[in-house]
């Protein structure tokens, strides 16, 4: 399995001649926004509502180590970065 940055991926591109496609090349942030809202809200369900579905556990603070986080949410088909989750 590849890692590092060539390995981040969307979980899903726009088909070629969508309106998502078009405008994601009129503006390229876009993709990267839309990957934030989805890196986001797939933290949000996994660490406040079902961290067990992904197989990790919170201390009684309600915290998990990063590197634990990255790896289930990694082996269960959503990878994302230390910079993604920084900007996040």
């Amino acid at each position: 399995m590849a890692t590092g940055p060539d390995a981040l991926r969307p979980l899903r591109s726009p088909p070629p001649n969508s309106d998502a496609a078009e405008h994601a090349t009129r503006h390229p942030g876009a993709l990267d926004s839309q990957r934030s809202v989805r890196l986001s809200k797939y933290l949000a369900k996994h660490l406040r509502h079902a961290p067990e579905r992904i197989g990790i556990t919170l201390d009684a603070q309600g915290w998990a180590p990063v590197d634990a986080l990255m790896t289930a949410a990694a082996q269960h088909g959503f990878r994302f970065s230390r910079a993604e989750l920084a900007r996040c």
